[in-house]
């Protein structure tokens, strides 16, 4: 938790400035010596939390972007769909777009566009669309692939969800 790594970074911190006081007297540094290492060390880590930070914020956009074309463009439709071609589009990289899909969806890419997918198709089969048209307008070029997706997101083949919706 963050209080935690607070306490943990003041106890390293102080930790540090006890070492270099000691170091101070059996290296014979003056005080002067002593407070620009210490101000050196805060610069640091500053700085690291100003990169962290950033880092947060650039992950957290990259959803905010990625959720807006999802659900307004619905790229999860085109059946090409990529993580290096979508971080493009969205001026970011893939490694920034994984870690925004794995840290607000807890899914990997590939899965959180399948979950997309599949919320997309029982939509369209409520609608009365075929299962046959449902796979190819979602995305799927396989229907193999489209019915074990289906089978593994929402625990039953599509003909059976169907008919528990219809109440059959």
């Amino acid at each position: 938790s963050i209080n935690m790594q607070n306490i943990i970074l003041i106890f390293i911190t102080f930790m540090f400035q006890m070492a270099l006081t000691i170091m101070a007297f059996s290296l014979d540094y003056s005080a002067d010596d002593i407070r620009q290492m210490i101000r050196k060390e805060e610069d640091a880590k500053l700085a690291k939390t100003y990169t962290e930070n950033r880092q947060e914020l650039t992950i957290s956009n990259c959803w905010k972007n990625m959720e807006k074309l999802m659900n307004e463009d619905k790229v999860f439709l085109d059946p090409d769909l990529n993580l290096i071609d979508l971080a493009q589009k969205l001026g970011t990289n893939r490694t920034y777009l994984s870690l925004a899909v794995r840290q607000f969806s807890g899914k990997s890419f590939s899965d959180y566009v399948n979950y997309a997918r599949i919320m997309y198709a029982q939509e369209l089969l409520l609608q009365g669309d075929s299962c046959k048209n449902v796979e190819y307008s979602c995305g799927y070029i396989s229907s193999s692939t489209f019915y074990r997706q289906f089978q593994k997101i929402t625990g039953t083949s599509p003909s059976l969800w169907i008919r528990k919706q219809r109440g059959m």
